[in-house]
């Protein structure tokens, strides 16, 4: 279902437009969405609580069965800062995670790691240092070709300029963090099981010495 951007309505008391396909037009609705040229807005959609009587072609199109047009020159311009007042209904209970998100999460980046066939067996906080230690890594800046940021790696200023979009960069944190602690666990419950298998292994040899099945100098190979 489509809603409104800005405000988020969905009723059928307001009309829905898209981002005009005018290159000058786009570039004033994008500075007044505080949106740049990267953010796609293909699907966007603005509410007509946000544009002056004056900026449509007939308010009462839809009386006789047509649709409300926009003039060609018609530009955002009313409650555009509404959404970033701290507004209960979008606001998570913690109002200080949102706010502490706004200055901080912006910084916050996660690069993917490989990480590479190691002879010998880890200690697990040696593995829980190699996955952790990506997360405050500097990554270079991508272009972003959708409007919501799918990794943290493309999170920007924008991005949390309002309490819903701080949300959002909040979740997507928490959401990566849950993925990197997966992976810890996992490579900690290798390392247990090769851990084991390197005891075993041992407890062999000794057994064989003590039969005299091996050599010391052939153990020690």
């Amino acid at each position: 279902m489509r809603y409104c951007y800005i405000c988020g309505k969905v009723d059928s008391s307001v009309s829905l437009h898209k981002f005009p396909s005018d290159k000058n037009s786009k570039n004033r609705w994008l500075q007044a969405c505080t949106l740049s040229e990267l953010d796609n807005v293909k699907n966007i959609r603005l509410c007509s609580r946000h544009f002056n009587n004056d900026d449509f072609i007939d308010l009462n199109a839809r009386r006789h069965g047509g649709h409300i047009t926009l003039k060609r020159n018609a530009c955002p311009t009313l409650q555009m800062k509404a959404s970033k007042k701290m507004n209960p209904k979008i606001l998570p209970e913690g109002d200080d995670m949102v706010q502490h998100a706004s200055t901080s999460t912006s910084q916050l980046t996660f690069t993917s790691q490989i990480i590479p066939f190691i002879p010998e067996v880890l200690q697990n906080n040696e593995i829980t240092n190699n996955v952790l230690s990506d997360i405050t890594a500097p990554s270079t800046p991508k272009i972003r070709w959708f409007i919501e940021p799918r990794y943290i790696s493309e999170v920007g200023s924008p991005d949390v300029e309002t309490p819903r979009r701080a949300k959002r960069v909040v979740r997507l944190a928490k959401s990566e963090l849950l993925k990197k602690n997966k992976l810890i666990k996992s490579l900690q419950a290798k390392n247990r099981y090769l851990n084991k298998r390197v005891k075993c292994l041992k407890d062999v040899i000794l057994r064989l010495k003590d039969k005299n099945l091996v050599s010391s100098n052939s153990s020690n190979k």
